[in-house]
């Protein structure tokens, strides 16, 4: 009668398989037996800016927790008793004027765009409203400025939110 040998692969590949076997036996084991908790955190980006305002002169911080483009617009009005005047329209350039830093913001479509992304904590170039004319009788002029952030990171979603990409990204 005559007996079987292995040979010397076949016991390597046996015992490779083996130890792959309780490997993986043994980490099934501690994961079904293990009781503690794995906690993630996460936080998620926000996007925050405020507008401070000195004299006509005005400012956008970013007090977020992420790097943000800005855009701002102006809205200029008549204000009387309260109300916006509407009887008698506001013109650019005949009764106010925006002065800006042209290598800081850009004027597209309705929008000063600020060039850069604004780090957390930054604070934008002035954008400063001079009113030109006399309001009609009873009125006062006042501006109303809206500030807007969008995450600078993908550059992609600024130009698909806003539709215009800032110069300096």
């Amino acid at each position: 009668m005559r007996t079987k040998t292995w040979s010397r692969g076949a016991l390597i590949c046996c015992s490779f398989l083996l130890i792959v076997c309780m490997s993986v036996g043994g980490t099934v084991a501690l994961l079904i037996a293990s009781d503690t908790s794995v906690t993630r955190l996460f936080a998620p980006s926000t996007v925050q800016c405020d507008i401070v305002e000195n004299n006509g002169s005005y400012r956008v911080v970013n007090v977020g927790n992420t790097a943000a483009y800005i855009r701002v617009a102006a809205v200029p009005n008549w204000i009387k008793d309260g109300n916006v005047y509407g009887m008698c329209p506001i013109a650019a350039n005949v009764d106010y004027r925006i002065d800006f830093d042209s290598v800081s913001w850009t004027w597209y479509n309705g929008y000063f765009y600020y060039n850069c992304p604004l780090a957390v904590g930054e604070v934008t170039m002035p954008l400063s409203v001079v009113q030109l004319s006399s309001p009609p009788e009873g009125c006062m002029f006042r501006v109303e400025v809206l500030a807007e952030g969008i995450q600078s990171e993908p550059v992609s979603a600024v130009f698909e939110a806003w539709g215009y990409l800032p110069s300096g990204n």
